[in-house]
């Protein structure tokens, strides 16, 4: 969206889906662990027409066997992406 701004030239929204994997070394125990799904969103605004700053929110899940015992894993993510934008 453009908006009416000196210093902030746009503002947009951010959406991701995918796939989440597990890598793990759990030394001499059986492990498995079975895909999940990645889900993102955020906004994110261009500053001066060259530096890009982001907000995004993400989650993965998926689930892991050690040995026989199976449990959910859940990871959460909050990150703040800061770019420079330049024209090749």
């Amino acid at each position: 969206a453009k908006i009416d701004s000196d210093i902030f030239t746009s503002l947009y929204l951010i959406g991701q889906i995918g796939g989440s994997s597990i890598n793990m070394e759990a030394g001499d125990m059986s492990e498995t662990a079975d895909m999940g799904i990645y889900l993102g969103f955020g906004a994110g605004t261009i500053i001066k027409d060259c530096v890009i700053v982001e907000l995004v929110l993400s989650s993965s899940n998926g689930s892991l066997s050690i040995d026989g015992t199976k449990g959910d894993l859940n990871y959460t993510a909050t990150t703040i992406n800061v770019g420079y934008k330049f024209a090749l």
